[in-house]
Parts: C-alpha cells; structure tokens; sequence
C-alpha cells in the first residue's frame, strides 16, 4: 500500500515538474514575441553568491504610472570589478522590455546579446556599456 502512495505522490510531482518547465518556455516564448521597451533605471548591484561571477542587478521601470522594480543576473567579465560595474550601471538609464500581457515580466537591455532577443537597435553609448560588460 506505501509502495503505491509513494508511487502516486511522485508521479504527481514529476507532473508538476513537466508543467512547470513547459509554462516557462512558453512564458519566455510569448514575452519574446509581445513586449514593449521603456526605459528603466539600475537601482542596486549585489552579489548573487559570495564566490560567484554573477552579480544581481536591481531596476525599475514605469507601465503606466505604476512603478515596477525587478531583478536581472548577469555575468561579470574577469576584468570588471563590483566597485566598476556600480559606477557603470547605478542610477543610469537603460531599455527595459517588458511583457504586454504582464508587465512585471521584464529584462534590462545592457548588452548587444540583450537587444538582439528584442530586435532593439542600441545607442552607441549602449555599445560602450556592452563592451565593458562583455569584456570586448
């Protein structure tokens, strides 16, 4: 009788686990196809782990007049230190893609890669950026 409790409950769960992934990609794919760009300011930079190359970065944006605040990881270079990377991004302006049907789904534009997923054409101060952050 626990042999089949057991059974069921991970089957259940393995379910889940299906559904879950399968939402995401198709989240991903929808957020892909109907978004929209504002601008967006970087409010924090912190570190993701204490060991980790990845650094959190904090940033708000406006959907009309109700002011949003999210998150985005990216991967520092070798090169670009914490102090650096907060003095590049800390309460500059950058393109934020936000998804039409909810907007708290949304990415920071800040490198060439970043705007490509958005057939957004950056300035040339954008490329400046992309290049520090990239290690170009």
């Amino acid at each position: 009788m626990q042999k089949k409790i057991n059974l069921i409950v991970g089957s259940i769960m393995i379910l889940f686990c299906v559904f879950w992934i399968a939402k995401g990609f198709y989240t991903d794919s929808e957020f892909n196809h109907n978004f929209k760009i504002t601008s967006g300011q970087v409010n924090r930079v912190t570190n993701v782990l204490r060991q980790s190359d990845n650094r959190n970065i904090e940033f708000e944006y406006y959907v009309n007049g109700e002011k949003i605040v999210r998150n985005n990881i990216i991967h520092l270079c070798s090169n670009l230190t914490d102090e650096k990377l907060r003095q590049l991004l800390i309460n500059k302006s950058f393109p934020v893609a936000y998804d039409l049907k909810d907007a708290d789904v949304s990415s920071i534009i800040l490198t060439s890669e970043d705007a490509h997923n958005f057939d957004y054409k950056i300035s040339d101060s954008l490329l400046i950026c992309d290049s520090i952050l990239t290690c170009k």
